[in-house]
């Protein structure tokens, strides 16, 4: 019994001892939180992309949103957020505009752990992003009304 508590101990120990640093997630988290926004206004939300810096004269994609709650806030999924992109997302019962755009990515680092050795990455996450002309640090877009 001793010996399988032991064999149950280092076990542990090894496999824990090389997941020191956080796990590897890359990219824009895919949910884009609205707060201080009325629970009445939240019914379809419009989201368009566009390249940076054209002021959404071309469209490149255009999809509309139902919004859930959580929490008081509104929560959409989006299908992708790109940070080579602009965004401009409207409250379609307020007719209320947001424009999302400068999105800045930067290095992460963390480490994939596998019985095998502990194995260093890096990865891409969004360090900060510009809500309506106003510099925002964030690693989600939260849009603030």
């Amino acid at each position: 019994m001793r010996l399988i508590l032991a064999f149950a101990i280092v076990f542990l120990f090894i496999f824990s001892s090389c997941c020191h640093k956080k796990g590897c997630i890359e990219g824009i988290d895919n949910e884009v939180q609205f707060e201080g926004f009325n629970i009445a206004e939240g019914d379809t939300i419009l989201m368009e992309s566009a390249a940076i810096g054209n002021g959404f004269a071309t469209i490149i994609s255009e999809e509309i949103y139902t919004v859930r709650l959580s929490f008081q806030r509104f929560i959409i999924r989006v299908n992708e957020i790109e940070f080579n992109r602009d965004y401009r997302f409207t409250i379609k019962s307020t007719g209320e505009i947001s424009e999302i755009s400068n999105i800045r990515m930067e290095n992460q680092g963390c480490n994939k752990c596998f019985p095998f050795g502990n194995y260093d990455f890096h990865y891409l996450t969004m360090k900060s992003f510009m809500q309506d002309g106003q510099t925002r640090q964030a690693r989600k877009i939260t849009i603030i009304k």
